[in-house]
């Protein structure tokens, strides 16, 4: 698994953990000081180990959660979340591929997911793909501190007035780093198609 993906897989579920902890924290009902103390070592290493193996699951869960939420809202507006480009940039990006066949729209997120891994420079693709990481990372975060409060209710832990506020600040923060990120990702595979491209130029390892 290669880096980017392991980080979208590690960071969603510390968000989910942290924020049930705090939860559990903010609710008088809830004692974790015994949890804590020296006696219950064992038990805590053994809760942590446990949690350790399930971080990888969980995060694709979260993950496989987010991507479906996101493809569901924009196929109401008929399009691919992946890439939402004008008519305009598409053709461009098409004329480069220097493909044998007229446009079809069913290749089009093929034709762009082309262009950018195989046509772009080598720094330029890496600077997309950490604003395409950002935007993911900041999404699933968002899916994943929802998914605590829905987790907490399950489990029992109350829904303290401190604790949804700070889980909705922590949203609104995410929420505008993603679209911002989205955002930077669109307009610069957009401005690259302005750009002369040749296969044989561009080297991804």
């Amino acid at each position: 698994m290669d880096q980017n993906r392991q980080i979208r897989f590690l960071i969603p579920p510390f968000f989910l953990f942290a924020s049930l902890l705090l939860g559990a924290h903010l609710d008088p009902e809830i004692n974790l000081i015994p949890f804590f103390t020296p006696t219950s070592t064992k038990s805590v290493l053994g809760v942590i180990a446990a949690g350790a193996v399930m971080v990888i699951p969980i995060g694709f869960f979260i993950g496989t959660l987010s991507v479906t939420i996101l493809r569901i809202g924009f196929a109401i507006f008929s399009k691919e979340y992946e890439a939402v480009l004008s008519p305009e940039t598409v053709k461009r990006i098409w004329n480069n591929l220097n493909v044998n066949i007229d446009y079809n729209e069913k290749f089009f997120l093929y034709a762009v997911a082309t262009f950018d891994h195989e046509l772009l420079p080598s720094q330029t693709h890496e600077w997309i793909v950490r604003r395409w990481n950002s935007f993911n990372i900041a999404v699933h975060s968002c899916t994943a501190l929802i998914l605590a409060h829905l987790v907490g209710r399950f489990v029992g832990i109350n829904q303290d007035i401190v604790w949804l506020v700070v889980t909705v600040i922590l949203i609104i923060v995410f929420a505008v780093n993603a679209a911002v990120s989205w955002r930077h990702t669109m307009e610069m595979i957009e401005f690259q198609s302005h750009r002369e491209h040749h296969v044989e130029e561009v080297e991804h390892p």
